[in-house]
């Protein structure tokens, strides 16, 4: 796999089964995607984890998988910005969970992405007009800050940007967030498209041998 480019793929083998090995993931940084037969999915994620072993291979779980959405770039449509929420503004909904009276609506898990239905917030500006909508809120443990993809009006889209973002639902008690616009995707360090893949730790299995099957080039759109 060392010599697949960015998008690059190529047909391989993984404990016996035929797999499409294709340098693409979720996750923003250098990953690979396996495509196969769906009997054979047992068998060839069990030889991937066992293999993944000795180079520290872990399960990171659902939670996970799902933050990559907002804070590492998944493709999304119509999304070129994050917020960045303001922290004290947070502590303030979970605060209110131990106050007398109403409480702000619940951040029940890390991100918005379960569930039937997506969560929309809207954004307003310092007049109070409806300049954009928030959706994907996610807590990324990773750099601290509770984040959400961004559609904002043309005006507003500049890295920076302070607005005020809505949070709760219409008839109950709703909270004032301030937010920032900034960049997207968020993750903007080792980017798979700019990883030499060449340059990563060799590991291979004493009886396997290297695939010497050049890649399939992904074709540049016309």
């Amino acid at each position: 796999m060392h010599d697949l480019g960015f998008l690059d793929h190529r047909m391989s083998k993984i404990a016996g089964c035929d797999v499409r090995i294709i340098r693409i993931g979720m996750a923003g940084t250098l990953g690979y995607e396996v495509h196969g037969n769906i009997e054979n999915a047992h068998d060839v994620y069990n030889a991937i984890w066992e293999a993944g072993q000795p180079l520290g291979m872990r399960k990171l779980g659902q939670q996970a998988y799902m933050m990559n959405h907002t804070e590492d770039g998944f493709p999304q449509a119509y999304y070129h910005f994050l917020y960045t929420w303001d922290k004290e503004d947070v502590v303030d909904i979970y605060r209110s969970q131990f106050e007398e009276g109403d409480h702000y609506h619940l951040i029940e898990t890390p991100n918005d992405f379960f569930g039937t239905t997506f969560h929309f917030d809207k954004v307003l500006n310092d007049k109070g007009e409806v300049v954009g909508c928030s959706s994907g809120r996610s807590n990324s443990y990773h750099f601290r800050k509770m984040i959400s993809l961004c559609t904002i009006d043309r005006e507003y889209a500049k890295i920076g940007t302070e607005l005020t973002l809505v949070w709760g639902n219409e008839g109950e008690r709703q909270k004032s967030i301030k937010v920032k616009v900034a960049r997207f995707p968020y993750l903007n360090e080792n980017r798979n498209e700019h990883i030499d893949s060449s340059t990563p730790p060799q590991y291979l299995c004493a009886k396997s041998k290297p695939d010497s099957s050049p890649p399939i080039r992904q074709k540049p759109a016309a």
